[in-house]
Parts: C-alpha cells; structure tokens; sequence
C-alpha cells in the first residue's frame, strides 16, 4: 500500500505502507526489532485524536497523525517504552 501525506503544501508519498487490522492495532511495533519494523498505518472508523504507546518498543520512531483527507496534524518522536503518548 502506498501513502499520500501533505505537509507544509508538499505532497510526500510513503512506499510499503502496512494496514493494521484488528489484534495488529494493539500490536504495533511492539516486540519488532529496527531492522524488522515496517511502517504501519492505523486507520479507525470515526475521526478521532487516538493515544498510543511505545511499550516493548526497543527503538525510537515517528508517530504521525492525519486527519480524514491525509493532511498531517501532529508528528511526534516517540521514545522507546512511554507509557501514553497523547
């Protein structure tokens, strides 16, 4: 699957994008390894500002939130084990 992203007026398009479909949404990145991560993209039914955490995550990643057109509301850092980030 391939992502379209819009940020600051530029389109930025994401190759091998992964959908996370149910048990794989409280999966996540949890126990992969950095060279095994995939991007992962988390799609949910209503629009919403979602917490995630990085429990079992041995690595630093991006957290990226969209809105319902693709736009990006927030990018965030997200160390490894935080407990909630919000």
């Amino acid at each position: 699957m391939k992502l379209v992203l819009r940020y600051q007026g530029k389109k930025v398009v994401i190759e091998d994008v992964h959908e996370c479909k149910g048990i794989w949404k409280y999966v996540g990145l949890m126990f992969k390894s950095k060279n095994g991560a995939k991007t992962l993209v988390f799609d949910f039914a209503t629009p919403s500002r979602k917490a995630i955490h990085s429990l079992f995550v041995f690595f630093h990643f991006l957290a990226i939130w969209l809105d319902d057109t693709g736009k990006i509301v927030e990018i965030r850092k997200v160390s490894p084990f935080q407990p909630l980030i919000a």
